[in-house]
């Protein structure tokens, strides 16, 4: 019984771990396109109505 419960703590330990880094590796790839792609529609809004950016 003492090792079926290690060995499930190891497996939910290893699937944590898993989606843990699945997380990470989303979050460095969706979260820049997700700027870049909202930068995009900021710019294109003030285009339209004229509104100079930030920067300029």
């Amino acid at each position: 019984m003492c090792e079926s419960m290690d060995t499930m703590k190891a497996s939910f330990a290893e699937v944590i771990a898993d989606s843990q880094a699945s997380a990470s590796r989303i979050c460095k790839a969706s979260i820049p396109e997700l700027r870049q792609s909202m930068e995009k529609a900021i710019q294109g809004l003030r285009y339209k109505f004229g509104i100079p950016s930030a920067s300029a």
